[in-house]
């Protein structure tokens, strides 16, 4: 089979990073805390509805597992930093009341907290409640999530491959 007549990776990439991205919700991040789970799922899924919408008597390989995982993942990390960005603007602030609260925590535990690191706490979430520092995070965080999804769902998409290729027919004997 040509590289023409391949049916296109567009469509199971996208539902596949969409899936990806479903675990960037705060409630289902906790899923991929287990080894990217939710991200090894989106590439796994992507591969399986690529196998799919292979015409028979196609061999389903790992490389075609691995590329619509990969792509998979470009898709996951833009939805996913699309879910952050919505997600960090809503909360920005929340950052005045995180300082207050780690403050009063350290004063609460009886510790000093030394000068140097209280500069450092107070500059560090400034930084994240100014608009600035937010793009900065944004940015920061979105390379973070296409480095891990595109390598976690190529492994998913690898993962797919292996469950659902099809090995060759052997030649016949003779």
């Amino acid at each position: 089979m040509s590289h023409q007549d391949r049916p296109s990776l567009l469509q199971p990439a996208l539902i596949g990073g969409a899936v990806m991205a479903l675990f960037d919700l705060p409630i289902l991040g906790m899923v991929n805390c287990c080894c990217c789970a939710g991200v090894i799922g989106g590439g796994f899924l992507a591969a399986y509805i690529y196998k799919s919408k292979l015409p028979a008597g196609y061999v389903f390989l790992a490389s075609d597992g691995a590329s619509v995982g990969a792509l998979a993942g470009i898709f996951g990390a833009v939805f996913g930093g699309l879910i952050w960005g919505v997600y960090s603007t809503a909360n920005r602030s929340i950052s005045g009341q995180i300082k207050g609260q780690i403050l009063r925590e350290f004063e609460r535990s009886g510790r000093q907290m030394p000068a140097e690191v209280h500069d450092l706490v107070e500059r560090l979430l400034d930084t994240f409640s100014d608009p600035g520092g937010i793009v900065l995070f944004l940015l920061v965080g979105l390379m973070v999530l296409l480095i891990v999804k595109v390598l976690f769902g190529a492994i998913g998409g690898l993962i797919g491959s292996a469950v659902y290729g099809k090995q060759a027919a052997p030649p016949p004997p003779g």
